[in-house]
Order: C-alpha cells, then structure tokens, then sequence
C-alpha cells in the first residue's frame, strides 16, 4: 500500500505547478526528501459560510471548534488515486478529484451546481468550487473539503440522527426529482460541514449538531446516472451491477452478467442504500460509546456513564414507530413496496 501511494502521488507532482497556478496546493505525505509531509495549517480565521452550499470566497466551508487551531493530516485518501487535499490561498481545505475530460461525474456536477439547482434549499450535493481542464484528457474537480464521513461526529443526539435522516431523504428527493440517480450511496458518501470531535469533560453532556447550520451533502458521483427531466421514472431503468455492495439492493446484486435479466427501476436502489447507510451509522453508535467509556476509564476521567436506555439507536428503533417503519419499508426486498425519497419524507 505505502508503494502504490507512492507511485500515486509521483502522478499527482506532474501537475502541482498547473494547480498552483489556479490556486490549489497539493497536499502530500512524502513530499519532502526526508519523509515529512505537507506542513499543517491553522484553522484559517474565517466566519462559517452562511449559506453552506453557496459559500463565499471570505467564509469558512465548514464549522470549526473555536479552540481547534490544528489541521488534519495531508494525507487523507491518499490510498484513493484520484482524490488529493489541498489548500487554496486563504488556507482552506479542498478535495480535488482527477477524472478523465468529460466524464459524467463532472457534467452531472456541474449541472447540480448550475444557479437554479444550487439555489434551491433541497439541493443536499457537495458544491462545486472549480472545474479545472488541463488540456491534455484530465480534467479536476474541486470541492470543499467537509467531514469525510457521515458519521464521525462523535457522539451525536436523538434529534441529530432525525435531522440527519430528513436532510439525505430530502437531497435524495431532489436529485430524483431531477432525474439524477446517485447509485453509490454509502456512509462514506454522504458527508457533513462539521470537522472536529466534541470532547466530553466532566457531566458535560455532548452538544446537538443542530445548534450550528447543519447541513449534509452527498459527494462522489463517478457511478452516477442521469436521464432527461421529463423522462417517468418508471422509465428510469438499468441493468448492471452497480454500488457499494454493504448498502446495495437485492436487485441489483443479483444482477449476473452471464445470464440474461429484466431491467430495474434506479430510484428504489438509492432509496434502499441510503436507509441503510443511515441504520449503519445508528448502529455504530453502541460501538462509539463503548469506545468513550473505555477511553474515559482508561485516562481516569469522571464522566457519567452512558446507559442503554438513552441511546439513540433505542430511543428511535423502538419508541419511534415512524422512523423504524420508513427504514423497514424503505429496505424491502420488493422493490415495488418501497416509498419514494419524497413519500419516506410524509
């Protein structure tokens, strides 16, 4: 794995002066002779973008902790090839992804961020902050670097997990509504414009995300689908296989090449995956917390036990029947009996 990142990122030094040139600095692991990597940055003293989706050129992508000065490492995805952190010139932290000149990826992008789908509150896709042609069959995307999963806040309230459903049933219903179908929904491709852990200290109870802009952006559309606006979307079909296979549909694993099978619908596999992404991420709670208690028993620090009871996990399975019935129905094996993104939302 260390060779491959290496070889990746000798690919990626071709083109550090043409970015620089944009205004993007690569990051990297190995950059300097000795092994070091690219030097951190301070959290750039900047006020958090008022409208997430749309921020401005003197605000902050994402909500930082005040006391947070660090940044994380370079080296994030390096062991993925076409993704690099980088930095613009106010020191902000970006994700340019390479992919080849004219990919789908970038024209349903850049069809996402045009000003009429950018402007709409439902629109819950990363925005896109450039789209670099370097003239010779690559071109770069550039984004704002937000949390690079869904779930690594740490640890969330019952309501956090409620808004966090209502916002990707909310994008999901947009992108359809638009004929636009992710097909990759994973917990690592929904991501949050909140970077750092809340830290827990004595009986302090952990924050909601809710008292801050929260917002969650789905991100990596290399396996995405696109049909015109118009087109029904019983119509919206396709017959491959397609996805990450811990969140994909029963449908569309059991595609076979070799033997020859009916077209499905698109629309219920997103519908499918993003539940359950979202009762992966429920789940990983109990694991989270029994991380925490250890942690705290382990350094000696007082803090308050976390008993089953006020789990979220608990308190949204079983004493909120709605939540549990959209999950059940939205992870059918049918997929005829499966809501729609909008209808999950009634």
């Amino acid at each position: 794995m260390q060779e491959d990142s290496k070889v990746i990122g000798e690919a990626w030094k071709h083109f550090v002066g043409f970015l620089a040139m944009r205004g993007y600095e690569l990051c990297f692991s190995d950059w300097f002779p000795d092994g070091g990597t690219s030097p951190w940055r301070p959290r750039p003293l900047l006020p958090v973008a008022q409208a997430p989706f749309r921020p401005a050129t003197n605000e902050n992508f994402v909500y930082e902790k005040e006391d947070r000065l660090d940044r994380y490492p370079s080296s994030w995805f390096e062991w993925i090839a076409v993704i690099r952190h980088a930095y613009d010139r106010l020191g902000r932290m970006l994700i340019v992804k390479v992919v080849q000149q004219g990919h789908n990826e970038t024209r349903i992008l850049q069809y996402l961020n045009s000003t009429d789908l950018r402007c709409n509150e439902a629109n819950h896709t990363i925005p896109l902050i450039d789209c670099v042609d370097s003239g010779i069959g690559w071109a770069f995307i550039v984004m704002p670097c937000w949390n690079s999963k869904i779930m690594d806040i740490f640890v969330w309230q019952v309501n956090d997990y409620l808004e966090t459903a209502i916002h990707a049933f909310v994008g999901l219903a947009f992108m359809h509504e638009h004929r636009v179908f992710h097909r990759d929904i994973s917990y690592s491709n929904i991501t949050n414009n909140h970077i750092g852990n809340w830290e827990q200290t004595d009986f302090t109870p952990f924050p909601s995300i809710s008292t801050f802009d929260y917002r969650v952006a789905f991100i990596d559309f290399g396996l995405a689908t696109q049909f015109h606006k118009d087109t029904p979307m019983a119509d919206c079909t396709a017959n491959d296989w397609r996805g990450t296979p811990s969140t994909m549909a029963p449908e569309i694993a059991a595609y076979d090449p070799l033997v020859e099978s009916t077209p499905y619908e698109i629309g219920p596999g997103d519908v499918f995956a993003l539940a359950s992404a979202l009762l992966r991420e429920l789940q990983e709670e109990t694991t989270k917390r029994s991380f925490l208690d250890y942690s705290n028993e382990s350094e000696s620090i007082v803090a308050p036990p976390f008993y089953e009871g006020v789990y979220a996990q608990r308190v949204l399975l079983e004493l909120i029947p709605a939540y549990q019935r959209v999950m059940d129905a939205a992870r059918s094996v049918d997929p005829k009996l499966r809501p729609t993104a909008s209808e999950a939302l009634d």
